[in-house]
């Protein structure tokens, strides 16, 4: 596998003047070998009412061969003001295995936006903001599949 390909469905609102990020919805649909079968889950996905428009395909260089999974390193935290709690989740590119995730996080945790502070607010299931998450290559995710029916 020299390539991998992430499917994911993105509902864009709007554009956040006050730091310039972009305010959306995004859903993992998947991590896949081929376009091909990038091809069938988007057609899956049509027939489970999602909107082409909003399924949005992405390409990694992946040097390995018969891997059966991708681990993805998050960085997710909140920030509460007068307005509520704002929310911002990062997903960094997909590596083989566990151990590469984690020398990321540490070289990630040496660049101060990265580094906790007192406005920044973790869930308690992440390290400082950080997860690894273990998903499958060519098997859509379950949450945003099923969430469509």
């Amino acid at each position: 596998m020299k390539k991998i390909f992430l499917l994911e469905e993105k509902k864009f609102y709007y554009r956040d003047g006050t730091d310039g990020e972009n305010v959306e919805d995004i859903d993992i649909i998947g991590y896949f070998s081929t376009k091909e079968i990038v091809s069938t889950a988007i057609n899956k996905c049509i027939n489970l009412g999602m909107k082409k428009e909003e399924l949005v395909c992405s390409e990694y260089d992946f040097n390995t061969k018969k891997q059966k999974y991708v681990y993805i390193l998050f960085y997710e935290y909140s920030i509460k003001d007068e307005r509520g709690y704002t929310d911002y989740f990062y997903k960094f590119q997909p590596q083989t295995n566990k151990k590469k995730c984690m020398q990321l996080k540490e070289e990630l945790l040496k660049k101060d936006f990265y580094m906790p502070n007192k406005n920044k607010i973790f869930d308690d299931f992440t390290d400082r903001g950080f997860s690894i998450r273990k998903i499958m290559i060519d098997t859509m995710i379950a949450g945003a599949v099923y969430a469509k029916k």
